[in-house]
């Protein structure tokens, strides 16, 4: 039993995620790095500044918040440009996978008088980061905790920060230096997994699911540093991708 579900959990969470560090690709990507930067000089050579652009202009935030249509696993989207994260999706049609961003708490889409808030990198960024797929095996947060994640539980439950439950993880689970947070409501089961130590190169975040049904997943991440505003930050996520559903008129 142990087997074929730490099967199912570690292929799910086999999409790395921004929190996660791969050291073993290092030198590959150091190698990579040296040939483009080579490349890159002799192009600019020949091409001049035309070069830059060809690097800047399709992931480029915008400040247009002209409504894009996107099909994702047959579930229509309607989001404005400037929530979306890369040129490439602006372009609307079907899709395998949404990326959006909003800055908390206004849920803003990219806009200049933010501009610098977007491109915060610290721990203290308010940029949430939502990112729509269609996997082929939906797990919700209360399925998640209740069927898979006690074969992995290590030690007993324990009172969280900010009214939150706080179970830690086995190093086999792939959760071993996240804390696994929930609360469990009336109507609504809630479970975050957020980094325990942070590093100077990448500040602690936690991530949580939603399922909009019938099929995709929405993942979000947020920086640790706005954890005490969870149930916040999880309604804020709930209406933007409601607006998301529905053409906005």
């Amino acid at each position: 039993m142990r087997s074929r579900l730490g099967h199912q959990y570690s292929s799910y969470y086999s999409q790395p995620l921004p929190t996660e560090r791969r050291s073993l690709f290092l030198p590959y990507l150091l190698g990579a790095v040296l040939i483009a930067l080579g490349v890159g000089v002799v192009w600019w050579v020949a091409a001049g500044a035309s070069f830059l652009g060809f690097f800047a202009a399709p992931d480029r935030p915008t400040v247009s918040n002209q409504l894009v249509t996107l099909d994702l696993a047959g579930q229509r989207f309607y989001v404005p440009e400037n929530h979306l994260r890369f040129g490439e999706q602006r372009r609307g049609g079907e899709v395998e996978r949404i990326d959006i961003y909003a800055l908390w708490p206004s849920m803003h889409g990219f806009n200049d008088a933010e501009a610098d808030e977007f491109r915060d990198k610290g721990e203290e960024s308010r940029v949430i980061y939502i990112t729509l797929t269609a996997p082929q095996r939906l797990w919700r947060p209360a399925e998640r905790f209740y069927q898979i994640y006690p074969y992995y539980f290590a030690g007993p439950e324990q009172p969280g920060p900010f009214g939150l439950l706080r179970r830690q993880m086995d190093e086999v689970s792939g959760l071993g230096d996240h804390d696994v947070l929930y609360f469990q409501g009336p109507e609504r089961f809630y479970l975050f997994h957020c980094l325990r130590d942070k590093s100077e190169l990448m500040p602690s975040d936690c991530f949580a699911d939603k399922i909009i049904e019938p099929r995709v997943l929405a993942r979000y991440r947020f920086r640790r540093a706005m954890l005490k505003d969870w149930r916040d930050v999880d309604q804020g996520v709930e209406s933007l991708l409601a607006q998301f559903t529905h053409p906005q008129g």
